[in-house]
């Protein structure tokens, strides 16, 4: 049972409060949010986990190439270690 419901939920419901830490203004959305997003996400999966994964794979492949560039950059402009002062 926690495999199939409790992880999922943590999950989402983890990642949709972090929004809340960025935008002060949704954290009373949290719960509805979180909801309405797992609902989809099962709802959707009977159509088969292949094709759900088709949807989200532009998304991951974009995050997966630009992160390492956006971080260094951001080391590049402001490093946090090796400053002497």
């Amino acid at each position: 049972m926690a495999d199939g419901i409790l992880t999922p939920a943590v999950s989402v419901t983890s990642a949709v409060s972090g929004i809340g830490v960025a935008q002060p203004s949704v954290i009373n959305s949290i719960i509805p949010v979180s909801i309405a997003f797992l609902l989809l996400l099962f709802f959707v999966q009977q159509f088969g986990t292949a094709k759900l994964a088709f949807t989200f794979a532009p998304g991951k492949t974009d995050l997966s190439v630009n992160s390492p560039s956006l971080s260094d950059a951001g080391f590049i402009q402001s490093p946090a270690y090796g400053s002497s002062s």
